[in-house]
């Protein structure tokens, strides 16, 4: 069947032909924007401008929908992927108690979330409809996207030197922090999709038109997709007030760096920023002189705690708000709570021998100061 929008077009130009090579160039595009930073936003980006695409391509096949408009994809794909998607939170929330929003979207700017599976849907879908020259620059372009960090990884592994060359060339195509990140899931859900397409051509399969159900499908697809955007987009603008306080916190501007936090942390909250205000308040604590007061340190150690405990609230399957907690514990010297905490990390953590022996120890600490304890009471017994 022959596309009236993915395929090549004799006229001069089109916009509808700008529009296909632009979304045959995507992987590329994609991967190009992707640069791994320690901070935040910086390779968000590349997760927005994805769901920005989504978006569009959903649009896209909503409005062949609605005009009655066959591309010459196979419906079922979309849907195929949504099913994936349900099967996902089914399966997630089964595992884990963290609510539907955090599932279905992410933690902040995630690429492991039910929106971003279900996402990948209308790229699938209109990757398979793409047709002659079209089809050809998506194929190199997802290859050059999926293709180039694998081979620079197996490359670095073995020759360093030139690695380092080859880096320097092909920045910023290769920006890669690892070859599982978010562009290259985008690129072989690319090369599925044409993949499926040459198969459907070749084989001359007929693909059903089914108006209503494809319509169902792709408001399915352009709801979940907007959410995703507009998630996104929260988060990428909290993600720049965590930027801010990183940077402020490097310069020990102490009071800017708690501002920004707490301003990311009222537009979007996540583990990572209230963690940020446990660091800064311990800088404080390390900062304190002679004048500070006992109730000073008491309540900055208060606020320490809540904060470290909101992190784990926000995300209890993360580690690290343990870990947190446990040096809170510490610095107060609230056995009790230490071991708490270090049994929960023991359970998690079976083969982390540093934990192991920590619990070990305070539990013997533990057992020795109550045999003291104990020794001490009998002797003021017998003595009276």
């Amino acid at each position: 069947m022959k596309t009236k929008v993915y395929s090549d077009t004799k006229s001069n130009f089109s916009l509808s032909a700008l529009l296909t090579y632009l979304f045959a160039l995507t992987p590329v595009i994609l991967t190009s924007a992707y640069v791994p930073q320690n901070t935040f936003p910086h390779w968000a980006v590349t997760i927005c401008a994805a769901s920005i695409v989504f978006l569009i391509s959903s649009i896209v096949i909503l409005y062949g929908s609605i005009k009655n408009k066959s591309y010459g994809g196979n419906i079922l794909l979309p849907i195929l992927t949504v099913v994936l998607g349900a099967v996902s939170v089914y399966t997630y929330v089964l595992e884990t108690t963290l609510p539907y929003s955090f599932v279905l979207f992410g933690k902040g700017i995630s690429p492991v979330s039910v929106a971003a599976i279900v996402s990948l849907a209308p790229v699938i879908y209109l990757a398979s409809v793409l047709r002659d020259k079209a089809r050809l620059v998506m194929i190199a372009s997802a290859f050059v996207a999926a293709g180039l960090p694998f081979l620079f990884s197996v490359i670095s592994r073995s020759i360093s030197n030139i690695t380092d060359i080859v880096a320097a060339l092909l920045q910023p195509v290769i920006s890669f922090d690892t070859i599982y990140a978010y562009p290259f899931w985008y690129a072989a859900s690319v090369l599925f999709g044409l993949v499926l397409g040459f198969l459907f051509e070749s084989r001359k399969t007929l693909v059903p038109n089914i108006p209503m159900l494809t319509k169902v499908v792709a408001v399915i697809l352009v709801c979940v997709s907007a959410g995703w955007v507009a998630h996104n987009a929260i988060r990428l603008v909290a993600g720049t007030y965590y930027v801010k306080a990183y940077n402020a916190a490097s310069t020990n501007e102490l009071a800017i760096a708690e501002s920004n936090l707490k301003k990311a942390i009222s537009i979007a909250p996540f583990d990572v920023y209230y963690l940020g205000l446990v660091d800064i308040d311990l800088a404080k604590l390390q900062s304190a002189n002679a004048s500070t007061s006992e109730q000073e340190i008491a309540d900055r150690l208060t606020t320490m705690t809540q904060n470290a405990q909101s992190a784990f609230d926000y995300d209890p399957s993360n580690n690290l708000p343990l870990l947190y907690l446990y040096n809170i514990y510490k610095m107060i010297g609230l056995t009790d709570q230490e071991e708490l905490v270090l049994s929960e990390l023991a359970i998690r953590l079976p083969d982390n021998t540093e934990v192991q022996g920590l619990l070990k120890d305070l539990q013997a600490a533990k057992a020795k100061a109550a045999a003291e304890s104990k020794t001490t009471e009998t002797v003021e017994t017998e003595s009276n």
